[in-house]
């Protein structure tokens, strides 16, 4: 990645990159869905959104995060990016195991629908097939996690019969935004993450249509 983010466009790229950081996606969706359910289905709990946003924090943010800081530590990686393609694989593992007890935990505690529990099981694919890809080849995390956003948001407004051409639209600007600044950052050729997103979207949007349509 370049060190340099002195100037504003990479300052811009930069903390569009930490906002928009692959474990911090889940939170953000889980937030949106929560907000469409109470608006357009029945109101929520205070308790029922607690355990919700804070289940989701706890499983696909802060236990993967703390993992990759132990091994920052320890020097099995390099950064929090995980630049090196190569050091992809012990880390994404951990992820993949907690994303599984997210999923588990979304099916048995909190009861989505099984649109949404289907979408999540499909991006814990979508990382294992990150994870192998990366043995060989750097992927990008970032627009797999934006694909993923975009797919399962698709899914959200077909799922709650809204027509929102304008939404669809902005969710395909950011991802055209990050795109531009994971490469202005060198942290990705442009191929990596185009490549990237079309392997997140694809995951994620699958199950909505075949949930949907089929």
């Amino acid at each position: 990645m370049n060190n340099n983010h002195s100037d504003i466009a990479g300052i811009l790229a930069y903390s569009l990159s930490v906002v928009l950081y692959p474990l911090f996606t889940p939170t953000y969706l889980m937030i949106a869905f929560l907000l469409l359910f109470s608006r357009l289905v029945l109101p929520l709990t205070t308790t029922y959104v607690l355990y919700a946003i804070g289940g989701t924090l706890f499983f696909t943010c802060l236990v993967p995060l703390i993992v990759l800081i132990v091994m920052k530590r320890q020097g099995r990686i390099t950064d929090l990016d995980i630049s090196d393609h190569r050091q992809r694989m012990i880390p994404l593992t951990y992820a993949v195991l907690s994303f599984g007890f997210w999923c588990a935990y979304l099916d048995s505690v909190l009861k989505v629908p099984p649109f949404m529990f289907w979408t999540a099981v499909c991006s814990v694919l979508a990382m294992i097939a990150c994870a192998i890809i990366s043995n060989w080849w750097k992927i990008s995390a970032h627009l797999a996690s934006m694909g993923g956003v975009v797919g399962m948001s698709i899914g959200y407004l077909l799922y709650f019969g809204v027509n929102s051409p304008l939404a669809v639209s902005l969710l395909l600007i950011v991802s055209l935004l990050l795109m531009y600044a994971r490469i202005y950052l060198q942290a990705h050729t442009p191929v990596q993450a185009v490549v990237g997103f079309l392997l997140g979207l694809v995951f994620t949007l699958t199950p909505n249509i075949i949930l949907l349509y089929v």
